[in-house]
């Protein structure tokens, strides 16, 4: 398995091509690229928020991108290169990612994702997300947004 470290700026190309990779059906389904297929990464990875998986032969087949905002911990974006889908890559992100946000003292982590992407809301469903919200993407009208939250387990929650 993969190890996860934390992304450095030498990193951006590879993050641009994994998530272009990883949003590319997505793209077609919707008609347009999914939000963090034109983001500005290098933010995320200046800001610490950015993490890979990395094999041992230096290949990179997974990120997790995070956002912090004043009291919530939530997830951006999760790619996994296509030709490394099914190994259980997108599991280990999401588990990284979750137990990141214990540590920093969060009681939950949210994400958002497109109403058509109804495999991977499904997904998240089985991980123990729940829906909190669906809302009109303001950016794209007539599109919408589900919003998803999941409590994290112990006193705080």
């Amino acid at each position: 398995m993969p190890k996860v470290r934390p992304a450095v700026p030498g990193d951006l190309r590879r993050i641009a091509e994994l998530t272009e990779l990883s949003y590319r059906p997505w793209a077609e389904i919707l008609g347009y690229p999914p939000f963090p297929v034109t983001a500005d990464h290098a933010e995320y990875v200046s800001a610490g928020l950015t993490w890979l998986a990395e094999n041992e032969d230096g290949a990179i087949p997974a990120l997790i991108e995070m956002e912090l905002e004043p009291g919530a911990w939530g997830i951006f974006n999760v790619a996994v290169d296509p030709a490394f889908q099914g190994r259980g890559l997108g599991h280990l992100m999401l588990d990284f990612a979750e137990r990141e946000g214990i540590s920093r003292g969060f009681a939950a982590i949210t994400l958002y994702t497109n109403r058509k992407m109804i495999r991977n809301i499904e997904l998240y469903r089985r991980r123990g997300y729940a829906i909190t919200a669906e809302r009109e993407n303001p950016k794209r009208p007539g599109h919408f947004i589900v919003d998803m939250k999941k409590k994290f387990a112990g006193p705080s929650a």
